[in-house]
């Protein structure tokens, strides 16, 4: 066998090793890259002074089905809200704020549903001049949304909201090493100034 043959011969045996290894690695390399960005939205009230609320309570949330994934995201929201100078309170009666999340991991999640359940006038009509009394508006989030509200707890009328969509995963443990990063995109600039309300 001359040398060409020879050449020949190592690289067609070579060809399905190097194949085998392509596909062994594929599935991580499709891992590494399956979590898309979430893509965020900021929305606010332009025409709440941010700077006259100190103190918050938590409202009821939206579970994602793990408690210990739940805490995690009520962790993170808080740590966003201290660092900006904010104080929780154990009663609604003595805060300025009422926080609530909703965490939508395996089904849609309807707004307007579990905010009627709070009593009447919790809710939004959107922000902006014009914008109204506090009246619930049907919306719909889809699965694997983080959704982080605040109210006003005096006027019951929602005063910012962030929006995180592809956020969550079924599986906690995908979701731990990139939601704190999400949440902490979400009060990148938290107290927004007051101004138009913008994403």
């Amino acid at each position: 066998m001359d040398a060409t043959a020879r050449q020949t011969t190592r690289t067609n045996r070579f060809l399905p090793v190097a194949a085998g290894l392509l596909l062994a690695l594929w599935p991580a390399a499709a891992s590494a890259a399956a979590p898309a960005s979430a893509q965020t939205s900021i929305d606010f009230d332009g025409a709440t002074d941010f700077s006259r609320y100190k103190t918050y309570a938590w409202g009821q949330n939206t579970s994602s089905g793990n408690p210990v994934a739940d805490e995690h995201i009520v962790n993170w929201i808080e740590a966003q809200l201290a660092a900006a100078g904010w104080t929780k309170v154990t009663t609604a009666g003595e805060a300025q704020v009422i926080v609530a999340e909703h965490a939508t991991v395996k089904n849609d999640t309807t707004v307007d549903t579990f905010y009627t359940g709070w009593g009447t006038g919790w809710g939004w009509t959107g922000f902006g001049p014009g914008a109204g009394t506090s009246t619930t508006v049907s919306q719909t989030l889809r699965s694997g949304t983080l959704v982080v509200d605040l109210f006003d707890a005096a006027t019951k009328k929602l005063i910012w909201r962030g929006t995180a969509e592809g956020a969550l995963s079924t599986k906690p443990e995908e979701n731990y090493p990139k939601v704190e990063k999400i949440i902490a995109r979400l009060f990148k600039k938290f107290p927004p100034t007051p101004g138009p309300s913008r994403p």
